[in-house]
């Protein structure tokens, strides 16, 4: 039955991926092509992010109290990918189409910050603790891989046929491939199935139960602040990474291109040996070294303005970018009660989706003032941030205390003794 289920979400998620790569990665240049102005294609990332906030926030209070997840899956599944045909048809409106793309990609934020609540918490019962590591690794591979044909594809249908019908097209076969995905889904088998009793609560209430918890509490509490400390650092650089290679490298688009192709491809290959590490040392290990790697990156590629180096970097990045997604979806489960875990996940993505929302606001007012090169540095500070956090839940010492609390121990006088040494 595992094995089933295995083939099953796989198929739905390769079915899945393949829509988001041909849509997500041209969706700005979606609205460019429609007449958007440079407000209206950041509000292409902007908008989507603060209703995700507001649909993570209610979501749990209408999925919490279903013992069997699936059926909430497929209705707001559904109701997802619907959008997609929506947006195929924006072309031919008579006018405001730009505005009726945004708004359309903005509204499908919902019904699919849904489905992912309840897939999120109906994971928890079709996969024993003991095999998720391994299941997910695998599966995220082959999620990963029609990711990237999806968008390699797109890119070709989008060259290939002339405007506006290229879009229609992608557009389109995003909707059936993501049809067929669903299809797979509905036949997957829930092995238990859990359901809070008792009145629905608002978010607050559900935000303290669950972080007030006696055995999850605290990892769940600190687990949380320290993602969202992350993506206000994804946030934050959100328009420089293009700046910076158009404006100050002058890099050609098939160049850039590439590093999205290497970024996704480290991406794939490496979920396999995030999975082994996992097994042996903890999904926790996993995201630690993880959010290391993401953290000192942005500074790391403001020093050499070389395509190869910048190359490896992007390598680097992606191998980490798949490990940190891994890990989070693993301790999102892990972190939780079983009845609690819709819950979890809505409090958890609802405070990264407000950080993703308001961070590249700030990170545009500093770069409008101190320029990219210092935007980089910032960032780099913010994420740091996610690393102490983190360090909360390890089972070991932040490096250095050990040694600071014996200095203090020692006294002032035998501390600026040792410093004068």
């Amino acid at each position: 039955m595992v094995r089933k289920n295995f083939y099953l979400t796989a198929a739905e998620g390769m079915g899945t991926n393949l829509a988001f790569g041909m849509t997500n990665p041209f969706m700005q240049v979606y609205a460019l092509a429609l007449g958007a102005s440079s407000f209206m294609v950041n509000m292409v990332s902007a908008l989507p992010a603060l209703v995700n906030v507001f649909s993570f926030a209610l979501g749990p209070r209408w999925i919490e109290g279903e013992e069997r997840k699936l059926p909430a899956v497929m209705k707001w599944a559904i109701g997802h990918r619907i959008f997609y045909a929506l947006m195929a048809l924006v072309p031919f409106l008579p006018a405001w189409r730009a505005e009726a793309l945004v708004l359309l990609f903005s509204m499908s934020s919902f019904p699919n910050a849904m489905s992912g609540i309840a897939w999120t918490a109906m994971m928890g019962h079709v996969f024993p603790p003991g095999k998720r590591s391994e299941v997910f690794a695998r599966r995220n591979g082959y999620v990963g891989f029609a990711g990237i044909a999806g968008t390699l594809v797109a890119g070709y249908l989008l060259d290939w046929i002339e405007f506006p019908l290229n879009y229609v097209v992608v557009f389109l076969v995003a909707f059936l491939g993501s049809v067929v995905g669903l299809h797979y889904l509905r036949m997957t088998i829930e092995l238990g199935g859990t359901a809070r009793r008792g009145p629905a609560r608002g978010f607050v209430e559900m935000a303290r139960a669950v972080m007030r918890d006696k055995e999850f509490g605290r990892q769940f509490k600190y687990f949380s602040l320290s993602c969202t400390a992350l993506w206000f650092g994804f946030g934050f650089t959100a328009a420089s990474w293009a700046i910076y290679h158009v404006t100050v490298l002058h890099l050609p688009n098939k160049i850039i291109g590439m590093f999205g192709v290497v970024n996704g491809l480290a991406m794939v290959l490496f979920y396999p040996y995030w999975g082994a590490l996992a097994t042996v040392k903890g999904e926790r290990w996993v995201l630690l070294i993880c959010m290391a790697g993401l953290t000192i990156f942005p500074t790391l590629y403001t020093l050499w303005p070389s395509a190869m180096y910048l190359g490896v970097l992007q390598l680097v990045s992606g191998a980490c970018t798949g490990g940190l997604n891994f890990a989070i979806f693993n301790l999102l489960l892990g972190y939780a009660r079983p009845e609690e875990r819709a819950n979890a996940a809505g409090i958890f993505n609802a405070m990264v989706n407000a950080a993703a929302f308001v961070a590249p606001f700030l990170g545009n007012i500093w770069y409008e003032n101190y320029g990219v090169i210092s935007t980089f540095h910032a960032c780099t500070m913010i994420r740091f941030a996610s690393l102490v956090l983190l360090w909360k839940i390890m089972e070991t010492e932040l490096p250095g205390t050990r040694v600071l609390k014996k200095l203090v121990a020692a006294g002032p006088r035998t501390v600026r003794g040792r410093f004068r040494t």
